[in-house]
């Protein structure tokens, strides 16, 4: 037999059947060793004889020197894999669990518990043993394993739980992407948006891309100017994004991440009380539009009318929501805002222009942002009664009236109106 594997080394078969001489001759040890070449060079055969001699190597009786259990141990280990591999996981899972109950730290055996239960989708099991492993780790070590328990914690609908694993794995290994990736994530789903901002900030500088930093830096600012209590460092932080924007040519049209920067940076000094600098934010995004309307626009100009409201100047408001309407004519959101403003600040024929333009929008379909929702489309014919009669157009108001009740019959101003123009 000896010569023959000589020949040809790599023939499972061979040594199965030597091992079959072994196990003759009572050599247990060196039947298994025979065994476990022939497992391997086959691909996984022979696993069920592997496990039958196995399961005999670890009953043998060996005493209770350290020398025998490390010896019980490492079979037992071995033998959970070969039975994982061949389909008999509750087997599998039961030597892995008697291991770790007698040694609750034992290393090998909670990875491969956890690789079992990662493997078939046991997600509550599996992010238990990744916990338990993980006060085993450290180094590049902890990051390969919080990251594994990250994966179970989400597909067990707990993300959340893996926070505390990952910014420790972060603080052993700052530059593992794979550690990065899965606290941000984290940070997204619990809301934590200053550290998911810190975080993104460290990113942006370490990149050298001007366009990735730039990128980097508006995802940081915003989510800065969301938190709601640092404003100056918001600003700071956007104000570099727009630094490190790559130039573009002069005829070039507005870029939406700058317009967005320049609108949050709006936002940002409007907090600070540094109205000046809002509106010079807020006036430079305008202009980069070179007098196209377009829906963009309109979000400047509207933005710019609720600073004018903030800063007590109505008639500026006023102003800078008429241009955002006629850059967005078919917002009706915008309409219903102008003609609200427009009547507070006794413009009729502007209120009537902006109502007038909401009812003749489409009404919107079920779920839809777009067009009017009917309910709107009554409160509008509603204020146009309303205009018609401060006109002296009772004919007028009378067939906006009927308009409103007919679109929404619950509009209790519509009814009150209806009644007073039918008695007269």
């Amino acid at each position: 037999m000896g010569l023959a594997l000589a020949v040809t080394p790599e023939d499972a078969w061979l040594y199965r059947a030597r091992a079959s001489l072994h196990e003759s001759m009572s050599s247990e040890q060196l039947a298994l060793l025979d065994l476990e070449q022939a497992h391997w060079r086959s691909n996984g055969g022979y696993a069920s004889e592997l496990v039958v001699l196995l399961d005999r190597a670890v009953a043998v009786p060996r005493g209770a020197s350290t020398e025998a259990r490390a010896a019980e141990r490492s079979l037992r280990l071995r033998l959970a894999e070969v039975l994982s591999m061949s389909g008999e996981t509750d087997r599998a899972r039961a030597e892995l669990t008697e291991l770790v109950r007698v040694n609750g730290k034992d290393h090998a055996a909670l990875r491969s518990l956890a690789a079992l239960e990662d493997k078939h989708g046991t997600w509550d099991v599996a992010s238990t043993a990744y916990r338990r492993l993980l006060p085993l780790e450290e180094g590049e070590g902890l990051a390969l394993v919080a990251v594994k328990f990250a994966d179970a914690c989400e597909r067990g609908g707990q993300l959340g739980e893996a926070r505390t694993a990952l910014e420790r794995a972060l603080q052993g290994a700052p530059e593992n992407r794979a550690v990065r990736a899965r606290l941000r994530d984290v940070y997204n789903v619990l809301g934590a948006g200053r550290e998911l901002a810190g975080l993104i900030l460290e990113d942006a500088a370490s990149t050298s891309d001007p366009a990735a930093k730039s990128g980097l830096l508006l995802h940081a600012g915003r989510l800065i100017l969301d938190a709601g209590d640092a404003p100056a460092h918001a600003a700071t932080v956007l104000e570099e994004a727009r630094m490190h924007l790559p130039p573009q040519p002069p005829s070039a049209g507005p870029r939406a991440e700058e317009q967005e920067m320049l609108m949050l940076l709006a936002d940002a000094y409007a907090l600070m009380g540094h109205l000046a600098d809002a509106q010079t934010r807020l006036d430079i995004a305008a202009a980069a539009h070179k007098g196209r309307r377009s829906k963009q626009l309109a979000s400047v100009h509207r933005r710019r009318a609720q600073l004018e409201l903030s800063a007590g100047d109505s008639k500026a408001a006023l102003t800078a929501l008429t241009r955002s309407f006629e850059s967005d004519p078919q917002n009706a959101a915008l309409a219903m805002e102008l003609g609200e403003l427009a009547i507070e600040q006794s413009d009729l024929e502007l209120a009537s222009r902006a109502y007038r333009g909401a009812t003749l929008m489409k009404l919107s379909p079920p779920g839809s942002s777009e067009g009017v929702p009917i309910v709107a489309r009554a409160h509008a014919y509603y204020q146009l009664a309303r205009i018609a009669v401060a006109q002296g157009d009772r004919r007028k108001a009378r067939l906006m009236i009927d308009k409103a009740v007919a679109d929404d019959f619950t509009h209790e101003g519509a009814r009150h109106l209806l009644d007073q123009l039918r008695a007269g």
